[in-house]
């Protein structure tokens, strides 16, 4: 069994590895430009041109816009001076978000209007790319500034980078090359796992593969890949494996953990209580199906926090009660975990920076 307790541990430092790389990609040819917004209540209406004239902008400066769970829309004002090059690339890198319309003014009149959003088939996308990357050209003698409007159901992050297009796709291409060694060796670790199933016939193995891919499709979806790649034609299935995957994934890790300490023989109580949160999760996966993208967000990630502290408690406890086990399990999965909450704190905005 140690082996798999060494997978879970690699899983964790493969999510810090990949994100990582996501994070740190900084380049010389990319600016986080000083942005101002407006927020518009539901019950309010708001087009470009009100946009245009309003008093209400407010600075975002040394900020990404990062609101938290809202149901307002959002204006953003960006200027496009701090890229020297005529062309530029605006990037923004949370692929989230539901309904994005980009517009450049020159001078005044509106250039270019681009809509789109993960609520779109991804065809739609005006360069084919997991984040939503906006081009356009500039003369210098003209004055140009660039608006957004977005709305969204989930977490209302809007990290923006204005690039030089050249030297954008030669960043990418270090970090998409960083993310297929990741999904390559979780792919890796799936099969070599589900052949030992298939040859030992032992529940356990299969738990750990279910759940490894349960993460998998977890990961993908948040960084954009899957819909990319697996469903773009489909808005709806990738929302919903974005908020089907959290408690399907704490569902079978649950179970591998159980099995793996044995706890229906060291500790019937802890066994119980593992029993408890599994239907708890099962319920939540089914209710993903009858609610608004919204509540099923907040629903997954609010009782997905006592599922995550019982899988984190656990194993200490057994380590002290003298479970062989016990201790193999508490470091990996305190791999794991690390990996984990470094991953929802990029990817997810539960912090906002902007009100």
């Amino acid at each position: 069994m140690r082996h798999i307790a060494q997978f879970f541990a690699l899983a964790g430092a493969l999510i810090m590895m990949a994100f990582g790389t996501q994070a740190n990609a900084a380049s010389p040819g990319f600016a986080e430009p000083d942005m101002d917004y407006i927020r518009v209540a539901p019950s309010e209406q708001m087009d470009l041109r009100e946009a245009l004239a309003s008093d209400r902008w407010q600075s975002l400066e040394g900020e990404s816009p990062n609101f938290g769970y809202i149901r307002d829309t959002v204006w953003l004002r960006v200027p496009v001076s701090a890229i020297p090059s005529d062309r530029k690339l605006l990037e923004i890198r949370y692929p989230q978000l539901d309904d994005i319309t980009f517009y450049l003014i020159e001078n005044g009149v509106v250039r270019q209007r681009i809509s789109t959003g993960d609520h779109l088939p991804f065809a739609q996308r005006q360069i084919q790319h997991r984040n939503f990357l906006f081009s356009f050209e500039t003369d210098p003698l003209s004055d140009y500034q660039v608006f957004l409007r977005v709305r969204t159901q989930g977490a209302m992050q809007i990290p923006i980078r204005l690039w030089d297009p050249r030297t954008y796709f030669e960043a990418t291409s270090i970090e998409d090359q960083m993310h297929a060694i990741y999904y390559g060796i979780l792919i890796m670790v799936i099969f070599f796992n589900l052949f030992i199933f298939l040859a030992l016939r032992e529940r356990m193995y299969l738990l750990y593969v279910l759940s490894t891919l349960s993460y998998l499709m977890f990961i993908g979806s948040l960084n954009g890949s899957t819909y990319q790649l697996l469903w773009p034609q489909s808005p709806w299935l990738h929302n919903q494996t974005m908020v089907l995957t959290v408690p399907v994934a704490l569902i079978f890790t649950l179970l591998f953990s159980r099995a793996f300490l044995n706890l229906r023989v060291t500790s019937p109580r802890m066994d119980k209580l593992v029993w408890y949160m599994v239907l708890v999760n099962f319920v939540v996966a089914v209710a993903t199906f009858v609610t608004d993208y919204s509540v099923a967000s907040r629903l997954t990630v609010a009782l997905a926090i006592p599922s995550c502290l019982l899988l984190t408690v656990m194993g200490p406890i057994q380590w002290i009660r003298g479970n062989p086990q016990a201790g193999y399990y508490t470091i990996a999965w305190g791999l794991l975990t690390l990996g984990s909450a470094i991953t929802a704190a990029i990817s997810t905005a539960s912090c906002p920076t902007a009100s």
